[in-house]
């Protein structure tokens, strides 16, 4: 490391290593991209007890680091540390520990995948944090910690874990604004304890902010999916899949939410909910979710912001700084209410609006097989599903065009709006059977047919009586 140039690059290929490596203040305080030929090829593990790697860092440096399996032994896998603003891309790794020890959880011994301790983020014009963890599967005891830190984008993660997903805490440094994260787009699967705890205990920070939690998918989680320890804000975790259709279980309230299968959202006046999927705790807005579990979702903020995932994407025009886009692509249909389309090859995604309303917003998802004959667009308007309009076929996809005052729907409906693309059913049979055109004539032809054999029969039988 001491050879690399400050904003270099360091090119690890396949193998297994057994490093510890620290980027500390001096020597090595430059930025660099610690790039591995891919978790699939690359092992980097390290002596018992020691991180694989240490970042040490300091305002105005630059990580990224993609392309390793990371094991630790007896240790955290990555931790940061230092204070200060840095930019830090961690991505396509997979971060696992030599063993996973259940005595652990719940308790400050766990194990994690990366331990983030006095990190402090910036968001650019577009809402980008500079630091992002993304595109990782987490296999360890605990996945990320986050102690006093502000404004990371976590998303697109799987989180196998033990004990819990990720924890973030406002801490005894009390100089640290905490708060203010971005969690989308994750799976939390089968995890004893919580899947994301925010534990704010200690006074005294400059700031609490509000994290959004959004578009993420939990299932089978023993403790809490989200958990608020000590209150200092609501935390948002609208549009989220618990597990169930049904929503997250809450207790504690006295007005019961309702999904559009039960008659329509009543989210601004409820405040529990009897729902099946995995435990929400208090301070947690959860009302609206999702109906089904959610594949993938992306998000943009800015003047044209746009947001794309496999089979749909949505583009604004003429917004402004805080203009954000958010696309989120279905399993399968999330309301409950039937959306009149035949039942196979349907795509299903979610568009939200948020900020300063665009001008235009287009929207455009892919027809099932490219195949866009017979196919429509719909939305769902929180009660019913109906059809998009203006809507209009382009190479392979329907693309609708919406606006502030004459479309359907308005872009200012665009609060978490599912949208879907799909055939209509055939028209139903008529009660009583099919009506077949019926030609009388046809109907007659043997009867008169054997009529006339009858009588020429009888004819005969005349003419011999008659020649005897």
């Amino acid at each position: 490391f001491a050879a690399v140039t400050d904003s270099g690059k360091v090119h690890v290929l396949a193998g297994t290593y057994n490093e510890h490596i620290i980027n500390q203040f001096a020597p090595y305080n430059k930025s660099f991209d610690l790039i591995g030929a891919g978790a699939d090829v690359v092992t980097w593990t390290a002596p018992s007890g020691k991180y694989p790697l240490q970042i040490d860092q300091q305002t105005g440096v630059s990580y990224e680091v993609s392309g390793f399996t990371f094991i630790g032994d007896n240790a955290h896998c990555i931790k940061t540390a230092g204070g200060g603003f840095i930019d830090l891309d961690i991505h396509d790794n997979v971060f696992e520990n030599k063993v996973l020890d259940p005595t652990h959880c719940g308790t400050g011994d766990v194990l994690r995948g990366l331990f983030m301790c006095r990190s402090t983020a910036s968001r650019d014009v577009d809402g980008v944090s500079s630091i992002r963890v993304h595109d990782n599967v987490f296999n360890t005891e605990g996945g990320i910690c986050m102690s006093n830190t502000e404004s990371f984008d976590i998303y697109s993660n799987e989180f196998n874990v033990l004990c819990d997903g990720i924890y973030s805490a406002a801490g005894c440094k009390t100089s640290y604004v905490v708060g203010d994260h971005h969690i989308y787009g994750n799976t939390f699967s089968g995890i004893s304890g919580n899947a994301i705890t925010l534990d704010y205990w200690a006074d005294g920070h400059p700031a609490y902010l509000a994290s959004l939690i959004e578009w993420n998918n939990f299932e089978g989680t023993g403790g809490y999916a989200v958990n608020v320890t000590t209150y200092r804000v609501t935390e948002n975790a609208e549009n989220n899949w618990w597990g169930d259709a049904s929503g997250p279980e809450d207790t504690t309230g006295t007005t019961d939410c309702k999904p559009p299968s039960e008659g329509g959202w009543n989210c601004d006046v409820c405040d529990m909910n009897d729902g099946i999927g995995d435990k929400v705790s208090d301070n947690v807005d959860y009302c609206p979710w999702t109906g089904a579990g959610v594949e993938e979702a992306d998000s943009g903020t800015g003047v044209d912001a746009s947001a794309q995932t496999t089979n749909a994407s949505a583009q604004a025009t003429g917004g402004d700084a805080t203009t954000t886009v958010t696309v989120a692509e279905y399993a399968g249909e999330p309301t409950g209410v039937d959306p009149g389309f035949a039942v196979d090859g349907t795509i299903f995604v979610d568009v939200h609006v948020g900020g300063t309303e665009p001008d235009i917003l287009t929207i455009e998802i892919d027809c099932p097989g490219a195949n866009c004959t017979g196919m429509v667009m719909r939305w769902f308007d929180g009660t019913t599903w109906q059809n998009v309009d203006p809507q209009a076929v382009t190479n392979g996809t329907i693309q609708a065009t919406l606006n502030k005052t004459d479309s359907t729907p308005l872009i200012s409906q665009l609060t978490g709006s599912p949208f879907g693309v799909g055939s209509p059913p055939p028209p139903p049979v008529p009660v009583g059977g099919i009506i077949v055109p019926v030609n009388r004539l046809e109907l007659l032809a043997p009867w008169l047919a054997a009529l006339a054999a009858l009588a020429a029969l009888g004819f005969a039988l005349v003419r011999r009586r008659r020649s005897a």
